[in-house]
């Protein structure tokens, strides 16, 4: 069995292995909160062997994997593991060159004559 800490790596891990560790997480955030694995099946419109499943770590579906994330109040957090792609050198001058010309255009269409 490996030892687990909250600062993990997954990357040397298998996929099994991963799969294991958040769902013994998963597990122990739900009990944490009080809540049996029918409610949160309830809740995320999913059977409680579903649920059960992603805590054991077995090969879920991605959308039931979601739904016990939301309902938990997780799914945010997985924002975080997932960041934006940075921008790419040739897109980030096309959009300040954009900003500079649209911070010269004129307001105002003045014209020879309009002065009266």
């Amino acid at each position: 069995m490996m030892k687990e800490t909250a600062a993990m790596e997954f990357a040397p891990h298998s996929n099994e292995q991963v799969r294991k560790i958040a769902g013994a997480r998963l597990r122990a955030i739900r009990k944490s909160r009080n809540l049996t694995q029918q409610e949160v099946a309830d809740r995320a419109g999913l059977s409680r062997l579903t649920v059960s499943s992603i805590e054991r770590g077995n090969d879920v579906n991605l959308d039931s994997f979601l739904a016990v994330l939301r309902t938990l109040d997780l799914l945010d957090a997985l924002a975080l593991t997932i960041p934006e792609p940075p921008l790419s050198p040739i897109a980030e001058l096309s959009a300040r060159s954009r900003r500079r010309n649209a911070a010269h255009k004129p307001t105002d269409h003045w014209a020879w004559g309009d002065e009266r």
